[in-house]
């Protein structure tokens, strides 16, 4: 039997803090490799013609860190001069040779409220909402072990076609939440489904003797040649021992996608019981070629429960009456609006 250890499981309700249980090194390493690029912005709040330039001279304008917002304090102050409109940032950024031959992606965790993003002056692909991430394919307009320039028109201005229109809180623009570039085989567990994991686990059939769990992998190859691999499902419990593990075998046609639904059962399952037992369980999805090495990999928590509502009963939580409470969460700090870090995060859970 494989075991390996959970080290902690950090809880879903953070906001921004992607829900995980970080499992030691017995699990095989992710291969994906992940760049920050919160820092080295340049920022002006307005509109100016052609910044979407490669070459643009931005070097007048103020450098700053991301996440960022241009509304830190205008929001705040009551002096009505709260500012909403359009803005840009502007970044370089050289690609390590270590990337070439794989496959990028540029991940905005949050931009307030509309984003328009080029890369050497191309336009990569537009956002519109402030509160969710979003993913881009950028390998056909970035170049390997050369510098590149991104550059984002960011607009929180009043759009009737954008919610919320009217609303009792400030809208404030700016590049919010950290931005990463990460990279991947290109034989890969797919990214672009709304920047969710790619990873998709659905419980059924749950009781005392047992529980069913649908893994559903979304595949992408954007490689120029055929390839072959195995999609290795497994679920662990909360002590690292394997409950259970399924292999599949996948050939995927040179730039396509594909989904495959794997199959596991846990047998005698313990419940995620909320607050009075918040018992979790591993998925580890895993691709590797032919000869072992491993491609990519996704890791999530998995919660084992049933549940149900009723207007006069309330909320059932594995067949017992949970007393459910949530509270109105606004990230929102003084001299920064909602451009908060995870630290600042976790200390409002924590209060």
């Amino acid at each position: 039997m494989r075991k390996v250890a959970v080290v902690s499981c950090l809880p879903s309700f953070v906001e921004n803090l992607e829900p995980r249980c970080l499992l030691a090194a017995a699990l095989p390493d992710s291969p994906r490799i992940e760049l920050d690029l919160n820092g080295g912005w340049r920022f002006i709040r307005q509109n100016v013609a052609g910044a979407s330039e490669k070459m643009f001279d931005d070097s007048a304008w103020q450098e700053i860190r991301v996440p960022h917002t241009w509304n830190g304090t205008d929001a705040q102050d009551g002096g009505n001069n709260y500012w909403r409109g359009d803005a840009w940032y502007r970044r370089r950024w050289r690609a390590p040779e270590a990337l070439a031959g794989k496959q990028m992606y540029l991940r905005f965790e949050a931009v307030g409220q509309s984003a328009e993003v080029f890369i050497n002056g191309a336009k990569v692909g537009e956002h519109h909402g402030g509160y969710s991430a979003f993913v881009f394919d950028i390998n056909p307009y970035t170049k390997v072990a050369r510098a590149n320039y991104i550059a984002v028109r960011v607009s929180n201005a009043r759009s009737d076609d954008l919610a919320p229109v009217d609303d009792d809180w400030n809208l404030s623009g700016g590049i919010t939440r950290d931005v990463t570039i990460f990279a991947t085989d290109t034989a890969h567990i797919d990214p672009l489904d709304y920047a969710a994991p790619g990873v998709y686990l659905k419980q059924s059939n749950v009781s005392a003797s047992s529980a069913t769990v649908d893994a559903r992998t979304l595949l992408r190859n954007t490689g120029g040649r055929q390839r072959k691999f195995d999609v290795i499902a497994t679920v662990y419990d909360a002590a690292g021992n394997t409950v259970d593990q399924v292999t599949t075998r996948r050939t995927i046609d040179r730039k396509s996608t594909a989904e495959l639904t794997q199959v596991l059962t846990i047998s005698n399952p313990k419940l995620w019981d909320g607050v009075r037992n918040p018992y979790l369980y591993t998925a580890h999805i895993e691709l590797r070629n032919t000869e072992g090495t491993t491609l990519d990999s996704i890791t999530q928590p998995l919660g084992i429960r049933t549940f149900s509502v009723d207007p006069n009963n309330g909320l059932t939580l594995n067949g017992k009456y949970y007393d459910l409470r949530g509270v109105a969460f606004h990230p929102d700090r003084p001299g920064k609006g909602p451009a908060v870090s995870d630290a600042d995060r976790a200390q409002d859970i924590s209060l």
